[in-house]
């Protein structure tokens, strides 16, 4: 790990850990030498052990240790095979030496009660089993334990008496053609109580006829389609289509024989007509002749269909006062009236716009003419220049701010002269690394060595740096300290703290206190 190192010169006070010659000291160490040696042939002062003197220089011999003869030795062993007093334990005694109360205390600390101990039967383990399945205050007519147990309390049942009578016996059993369904239950709801199909009630409830409501039922039941006679009248064929068949239109001749002809007639608005007859042998098809108003349909391709222009407004439905036609539904729909309200927000134009408002003049970027000093020169500028226009200006003076937008501001000057006091690069960016690139090492426009500041440097603390390989005026790629360059080396003065809060203690850094040197290694 680094840390400061100090750096011995001419007139230093150093105090060193450890300090190694491999080929001696030249010279004489002159003054005192205070501390102790990591090892020594002897100690400076002998000690006793076991009232033997002792000052390393040779082994010794410890009676009643490594030779015979006795220790004066005081206090308790940690272990011993039996207690100095006996003890008693349960009322019997205890020293140690063997075991007692065997059987009578068990392995899990609980007493043990032999057979007879109890003035009742026994409590085995199979008794503790049935207690441990029984639950705490177990109550057998608690209305949550009988319905956890799956049963029903009296309380909870209707007739009791009665599902307390019911035998097996007076069970109905399932019927031989299987169970009765839910959707069986429904169907028999559906049908009236002594419902009767031949009920003249509900016969005619159904649309149909007795047979005794007919008076020539044999007649009825011989009906056929050929054998079918007499006319339609007009309030019959109105309900075929009003316009199609006028309300004058008879279909004739039916003499119930085939070969009848039917001619119809084109109702109001309409012209022509035509007759046809049925079942006529080698008969196709039929046309009709049917004439209309050529002024707004007209007949193509036997389709009748509205001609170009032929709906005046006029004859479009009427629509609500200060109101158009439109459509804002988001999709393709039919037209609706569009209110003031829906055509402004469809047109982005809001209620009252006034273009000679000169607050909404200076909203939309815009000068009124009341605002400019000189008229006449602001109306003479070239009216071409726009704001991707190339322009060319000899001197420009700005007295406020400047803001120049875009990827690059290139100032071909021959040298630039900067009178602020700190320029400021990367503005508002939360990484990347900044610095400046000095043109001259390789004859290429727009690149050169850089001086940057490579702000990831050791946790973010920052640290300036020279990159001497190239680097273009448009590289995002930040500093990485090897053979493209080298961080730059600080001197600092103040103490160790000082330098911390400082963030100068970083390799290579030099740092001066009380005429002293550091280094950072």
């Amino acid at each position: 790990m680094a840390t400061w190192k100090k750096v011995i010169v001419s007139g230093s006070v150093a105090s060193l850990a450890e300090v190694s010659a491999s080929v001696g000291f030249k010279g004489n160490l002159v003054g005192s030498v205070t501390g102790n040696a990591s090892t020594a042939t002897t100690l400076a002062s002998s000690v006793n052990i076991g009232g033997v003197s002792f000052n390393g220089g040779s082994s010794i011999n410890l009676p009643g240790v490594n030779q015979s003869g006795n220790q004066n030795t005081s206090g308790n062993a940690g272990t011993a095979t039996a207690l100095a007093t006996a003890r008693k334990i349960g009322g019997v005694d205890f020293d140690g030496t063997s075991d007692i109360l065997g059987g009578i205390i068990s392995s899990s600390a609980q007493i043990g009660v032999g057979d007879g101990g109890l003035t009742q039967n026994n409590f085995t383990n199979t008794l503790k089993t049935k207690l441990d399945g029984i639950s705490t205050s177990a109550d057998v007519t608690d209305a949550s334990t009988v319905a956890a147990a799956g049963a029903l309390m009296d309380s909870e049942m209707t007739d009791l008496a009665g599902v307390k009578g019911v035998t097996i016996s007076s069970l109905q059993p399932k019927p031989s053609e299987g169970a009765f369904a839910n959707g069986d239950k429904t169907k028999l709801d559906g049908i009236e109580a002594s419902a009767d199909v031949t009920d003249a009630t509900n016969v005619t409830a159904a649309g149909a006829l007795m047979d005794s409501e007919l008076a020539e039922i044999a007649t009825v039941k011989a009906l056929t389609k050929a054998g079918i006679s007499g006319s339609l009248s007009a309030t019959a064929l109105s309900d075929l289509g009003a316009g199609l068949v006028s309300s004058s239109a008879q279909v004739s001749s039916l003499a119930g024989t085939n070969d009848s002809t039917i001619t119809l007639t084109a109702g109001n608005g309409l012209s022509g007509g035509g007759s046809f007859t049925l079942n006529q042998s080698g008969a196709g098809s039929v046309s009709f002749a049917v004439g209309v108003d050529d002024s707004t349909i007209e007949l193509n391709s036997d389709a009748v269909r509205i001609k170009d222009s032929g709906v005046t407004l006029a004859k479009i439905a009427n629509i609500a006062d200060d109101r158009i036609l439109g459509n804002v539904s988001g999709g393709s729909a039919a037209p609706s009236e569009l209110t003031a309200t829906q055509i402004r927000t469809l047109i982005n134009v809001e209620s009252g716009a006034d273009v000679t408002d000169a607050t909404n003049v200076t909203a939309a970027g815009a000068l009124m003419d009341s605002e400019l000093t000189n008229l006449a020169a602001v109306k003479a500028i070239d009216q071409g220049l726009t704001t991707s226009s190339d322009v060319n200006f000899n001197d420009v003076v700005i007295a406020g701010d400047l803001t120049v937008n875009g990827t690059r501001t290139e100032l071909a000057v021959a040298n630039l002269n900067v009178e602020d006091q700190y320029i400021l690069l990367n503005s508002g960016s939360t990484s990347g690394d900044s610095g400046i690139i000095f043109g001259g090492s390789n004859g290429t426009a727009q690149s050169g060595h850089a001086l940057i500041l490579d702000n990831t440097y050791n946790g973010n603390d920052g640290r300036l740096a020279i990159k001497v390989t190239d680097t273009a005026a448009n590289s995002t790629t930040d500093f990485a300290a090897g053979t493209t360059g080298y961080y730059f080396a600080g001197v600092f003065e103040g103490s160790e703290a000082n330098a911390a809060t400082a963030k100068a203690d970083h390799p290579g850094n030099i740092r001066i206190e009380s005429n002293e040197i550091y280094i950072y290694v």
